[in-house]
């Protein structure tokens, strides 16, 4: 091996030998630590370019810009979306930009966005994410899942009963002073009347406003009741993120001098926009809302024949 200092020099000097036939190309991969596709390459290279490929080129800031570099205010716009909805996903952030500018940005260009600019997933940024089980039902109104949910940050004693079907995320929802089972029988008749297809049954936790007289009359009327085990809210997966997302969204807004006829009629708005607009995006759901879910059951399964 030459006495040298530059590394320009070696590689010049290793490629020279080898051209002149005083080294074999075996030893140059031993020399260099490559592979001999490598060694083949640098070749090609040295033939063509001669010694200037060698040389490292100077980098200078460029004087064009890219050419489907995202808007300034468009990244503004991620950035604010982001720092509002600290738990939306980039995906979500997308729908979002699309919903209101009608401008159609990937998931992916939001994360990389969040990520350059540091409004997330920086080097110290942790987001911790629990394993769970995907379950779902293969059709819609086969069961429901039935909880009663108490807005905390409310100050008067009420209950929000919430009726979520396992296939279609399709929610019904109503405000009750008291989670009694007499309110309970009541929300269980609105639900059967306003479901599209016949419900086979209901999932329910062992808590008394689901006492044996509701099981009762759902077994009267041909509907199941499945009562979960006791302290294993996953079992209701759904309807517990139902009113994690409601009272982020909706609850969060209700004034406290609000008539329960009002905080209905606002919870109904919430409903019907998270049956209508809400994308969903986990098992079987495929980026559709709970509505447009239903509609491309019906297409699928003609013969299956809604009540209305």
């Amino acid at each position: 091996m030459p006495n040298c200092f530059s590394m320009i020099e070696v590689k010049w000097q290793l490629l020279q030998d080898v051209l002149d036939k005083k080294r074999k190309q075996k030893e140059i991969v031993e020399i260099l630590k490559v592979s001999r596709q490598t060694v083949w390459i640098r070749f090609k290279k040295y033939k063509e370019e001669w010694i200037n490929w060698i040389i490292p080129k100077k980098s200078w800031p460029k004087s064009w810009e890219t050419h489907n570099k995202t808007k300034d205010w468009l990244e503004n716009e991620v950035m604010r979306l982001a720092k509002e909805n600290p738990f939306e996903w980039p995906i979500w952030i997308s729908d979002e930009i699309l919903d209101i500018y009608e401008i159609k940005i990937d998931q992916s260009t939001v994360y990389r966005i969040l990520k350059r600019t540091e409004t997330r997933y920086y080097y110290w940024y942790h987001w911790s994410r629990k394993k769970r089980k995907l379950y779902v039902k293969d059709i819609p109104w086969r069961e429901l899942q039935l909880d009663v949910s108490f807005p905390y940050w409310y100050q008067r004693q009420l209950c929000v009963y919430t009726a979520i079907d396992d296939a279609s995320r399709f929610v019904i929802s109503r405000i009750y002073v008291d989670h009694s089972e007499y309110s309970t029988l009541d929300f269980v008749k609105r639900v059967i009347s306003q479901s599209q297809y016949s419900v086979k049954a209901f999932r329910t936790d062992q808590w008394r406003e689901f006492s044996k007289m509701i099981t009762k009359y759902l077994i009267d009327i041909w509907i199941d009741h499945n009562k979960n085990p006791a302290y294993t809210p996953q079992h209701n997966g759904k309807v517990e993120r139902y009113h994690r997302t409601m009272k982020e969204n909706c609850c969060a807004y209700w004034k406290f001098k609000s008539s329960i006829e009002e905080l209905n009629y606002d919870l109904k708005l919430w409903t019907d926009f998270y049956n209508s607009r809400k994308r969903h995006y986990w098992l079987w759901m495929n980026w559709l809302s709970p509505e447009k879910r239903l509609k491309k059951f019906k297409q699928e399964n003609p013969l299956l024949i809604p009540l209305f």
